[in-house]
């Protein structure tokens, strides 16, 4: 569309429009981490079928997913860890999740995606922790946080 010098460039040109969220609330006691044994256990299944999926075929020969420096994963291998990775593709963290099973990787993300249909679920269960919006949630999150790197967790953070 030509725009005449005089006028206004339409607002909603070019604009990228995204899946409704609902909104979420946590209730005090949320476990941000998914430490209940039929949510490890789910999670397990899930995300080796993602690893399937995403990492072998879709990750591996459509969009060129490789993982250098392997050789860093594999000093810390027993311990707990941070992974900071920036944010480049929608399915980074189940690429990453995916690619260190058995190993659990947890990885932090908008407490609003809790609220997306059928993939908010998703994301939980394989291991998205969603980062909470008040002080006092904040807090536990950050000792449940602590927790899972004690017992030799990763955690991937996408700033």
């Amino acid at each position: 569309m030509i725009n005449e010098p005089n006028q206004k460039p339409d607002e909603n040109e070019h604009t990228f429009k995204t899946i409704e969220a609902k909104p979420v609330t946590l209730d005090e006691n949320f476990d941000y981490f998914g430490q209940k044994l039929h949510r490890k256990i789910l999670s397990k299944i899930l995300v080796l079928i993602i690893k399937i999926l995403f990492v072998y075929i879709y990750g591996f020969f459509f969009i060129g997913f490789r993982v250098k420096h392997k050789e860093n994963y594999k000093k810390h291998k027993k311990k707990g860890a941070v992974i900071v990775s920036n944010h480049v593709h929608q399915f980074d963290a189940f690429l990453l999740g995916s690619y260190f099973w058995p190993k659990r990787l947890y990885f932090t993300m908008l407490k609003t995606n809790l609220g997306l249909p059928f993939v908010g679920k998703l994301f939980y269960l394989v291991g998205g922790a969603p980062i909470p919006d008040t002080k006092d949630q904040l807090i536990r999150f950050q000792e449940q946080l602590n927790d899972r790197l004690h017992h030799n967790s990763m955690v991937a953070v996408f700033p």
